[in-house]
């Protein structure tokens, strides 16, 4: 998922969008567009790590920025 992440052996960072991107338009939510594609993306992320039978430790994750 290159388009979404690159990972480290211990670190799954994952990209954001580009300033130009940031804007206020907001989807059927409410939400801004921009933190609802991020939010898909983690969705995805986490799925595929899943997917893998990878596990990762909660407690020293951070889902935000």
């Amino acid at each position: 998922m290159p388009n979404i992440t690159m990972p480290f052996l211990d670190d799954i960072p994952i990209k954001g969008c580009s300033e130009a991107d940031k804007d206020e338009s907001l989807d059927e939510n409410g939400c801004r567009c921009f933190m609802a594609d991020h939010i898909i993306d983690r969705k995805k992320v986490v799925q595929r790590l899943e997917d893998a039978h990878l596990t990762f430790s909660g407690q020293k994750s951070t889902f935000s920025q």
